[in-house]
């Protein structure tokens, strides 16, 4: 998780600095194309974490309120299963959430090792000439 944490750093600073050429060719709108498809990715995957976190926080104030209701009502029984089943509901969600996280990191950090010398050096090895 740290090294894909370390080149999406690399990424970012890398694509947000100033690239200053008169000519652009194919290599380099790929190489470009490449950093745009990575960062989208990661985006997407960041999105995804966040997600995560705010259904965590809606599931815990649900879940209060559930049992609120389980004190306040001892003797109904039907508050005491829903709390059971928003519980399993919730460790369902939990699980397909990893098991999404799994896969994102997996992709990002696939996609950022094959293509890491295009995102570190995006220019080709003529750019000495355009200057």
């Amino acid at each position: 998780m740290l090294v894909v944490l370390r080149m999406a750093t690399t990424l970012e600073v890398h694509n947000n600095s100033k690239v200053c050429s008169t000519r652009c060719n194919t290599q380099h709108f790929s190489t470009v194309g490449i950093q745009e498809e990575t960062i989208s990715e990661l985006t997407r995957s960041e999105d995804a974490g966040y997600n995560l976190l705010e259904s965590m926080t809606k599931y815990y104030v649900t879940r209060a309120k559930l049992v609120t209701k389980v004190l306040k009502y001892p003797s109904i029984e039907d508050y005491r299963q829903s709390v059971d089943e928003l519980d399993q509901k919730e460790y369902v969600n939990l699980r397909l959430s990893c098991l999404d996280m799994r896969n994102n990191m997996a992709l990002c950090y696939d996609m950022l090792n094959k293509n890491i010398e295009k995102i570190i050096t995006p220019r080709t090895s003529h750019s000495h000439a355009l200057y």
